[in-house]
């Protein structure tokens, strides 16, 4: 269950930042976001769920990304080799 919820948060986490990195998330005026990274991704998640669009794009950018990083990894680099 733990694993289940990890992977949930990372999903909505990465389609945040790939949100941000499409049109960035305005500033309020103390500095902060207007909205956390994980908020614009579980709502973008949630409004592509709901009409049914964009959400290959997102996953497949987020499938992508995590590969990125598993690759650059030198542990699991040993392990593949």
């Amino acid at each position: 269950m733990f694993a289940l919820s990890a992977m949930a948060f990372t999903i909505c986490f990465l389609t945040g930042k790939f949100e941000h990195a499409r049109k960035p998330i305005p500033k309020k005026n103390h500095g902060y976001k207007q909205v956390r990274f994980f908020r614009k991704g579980l709502d973008t998640s949630r409004e592509a769920i709901r009409l049914n669009v964009g959400i290959k794009t997102c996953f497949e950018w987020i499938i992508n990304r995590i590969g990125l990083k598993i690759n650059e990894l030198d542990f699991f680099k040993k392990i593949v080799v």
